[in-house]
């Protein structure tokens, strides 16, 4: 199946069988290609936040307009978007992508 395929199969679920648990491989595979999204600068501002705890899923159910899916689903995930892009967010980022890279803090992006 094309990547294409893929999208344009996609759906709004409007209800889970709260029987059926997401598998921790594929829970794996979802943070990591939400890991590996393009973001501008390749900054990755954002934190995804697996929430799979019942009681935990209800209070969080208010803020998603409260859609009975928060009761139902496996898994929730919560991405917590960094809003204050400063200075200092690029400078962690790009000494952490040179630690990583094994470059130099000002080589990392060659």
């Amino acid at each position: 199946m094309s990547v294409i395929e893929s999208l344009e199969w996609r759906a709004a679920i409007k209800k889970f069988d709260s029987e059926k648990k997401v598998e921790q491989e594929d829970l794996e595979q979802l943070l990591n290609a939400a890991n590996l999204a393009a973001t501008s600068g390749g900054l990755q501002p954002f934190k995804v936040i697996v929430v799979s705890e019942g009681e935990l899923k209800s209070k969080l159910e208010p803020h998603g307009y409260g859609q009975e899916q928060f009761e139902t689903a496996s898994h929730i995930l919560v991405f917590a978007v960094e809003t204050n892009i400063s200075d200092e967010t690029v400078d962690t980022y790009a000494s952490r992508a040179a630690e990583i890279r094994g470059k130099g803090k000002n080589d990392w992006l060659c």
